[in-house]
């Protein structure tokens, strides 16, 4: 099992090239994520968002940004400080409701912002 700390929200990693202060093996996770073409969430849906544990996995993954920001839009956003034209992503959220109305629209959303240059297919089953 892999040992991951919370993030201390310091912002050192973007400013020194990605890099976290923290003594954890997220360093060895985010090198995986690098390599990928694709990274896949299975999870089910908390309180209308997602669990703790990849909450923190995603604030993790902070080092992959910098300090500089771009304006997209009416919105700002953080340079990545790695090329991420090649990187997709999958999203599987579940939940014991009888349908999905209502109830997604959050997590769709935060996975909107956190991964703005993707395309979005949304199936409500």
């Amino acid at each position: 099992m892999k040992k991951i700390t919370f993030c201390q929200g310091c912002f050192t990693c973007k400013r020194n090239g990605g890099t976290c202060i923290l003594n954890d093996d997220m360093r060895d996770i985010l090198e995986e994520i690098l390599k990928s073409d694709v990274l896949i969430f299975s999870f089910g849906l908390y309180s209308y968002g997602m669990p703790s544990a990849l909450k923190n996995l995603i604030d993790l993954m902070m080092p992959l940004s910098s300090m500089a920001m771009r304006k997209v839009d009416d919105r700002y956003e953080h340079v990545e400080q790695a090329d991420f034209s090649k990187f997709h992503y999958v999203m599987i959220c579940g939940c014991g409701f009888p349908n999905s109305k209502n109830n997604f629209e959050a997590m769709v959303t935060q996975f909107k912002l956190l991964f703005p240059k993707q395309s979005y297919n949304y199936y409500n089953t």
